[in-house]
């Protein structure tokens, strides 16, 4: 989450000079944490119930899973990222404001580099395409 933050200064400077509020950004940053580590928890509890139906069945014990194991795993997994996600979350509402830029209004550069260029220069094209013809 430290790095989507750093990542995003941009898009964060941005939201904030359009008006958006310290709050805005630090709710879309806890927001995302949980949408993060939910797959990773869900996989977690599939494998974890898996080993555990196997060993299960390899002892010859009656296999049993309690509904409240597989919640409390992905209740654990949400705290756990919600916690994980709080600093960043903080340090994203922190980033200040930005200005746009004079050079972002400018078009691109038309003219290819100086290796993009074509073997050709202008008068040696005209000279080569007409000894052909």
């Amino acid at each position: 989450m430290i790095i989507s933050v750093l990542e995003r200064r941009k898009e964060i400077g941005l939201r904030r000079s359009l008006g958006a509020k310290r709050g805005h950004i630090s709710v879309q940053f806890l927001a995302e944490a949980p949408h993060l580590v939910l797959p990773g928890g869900v996989a977690g509890c599939l494998i974890g119930a898996g080993v555990t139906w196997g060993m299960c069945i390899a002892y010859g014990w009656p296999p049993t899973l309690h509904w409240w194991v597989i919640a409390a795993g992905l209740g654990a997994t949400l705290l756990i990222g919600a916690v994980a996600g709080l600093y960043p979350a903080i340090r994203a509402a922190r980033t200040l404001r930005r200005r746009p830029s004079p050079r972002s209004s400018r078009r691109a550069r038309t003219r290819p580099w100086p290796s993009q260029q074509s073997p050709y220069r202008s008068g040696e094209r005209e000279s080569a395409t007409a000894s052909f013809m």
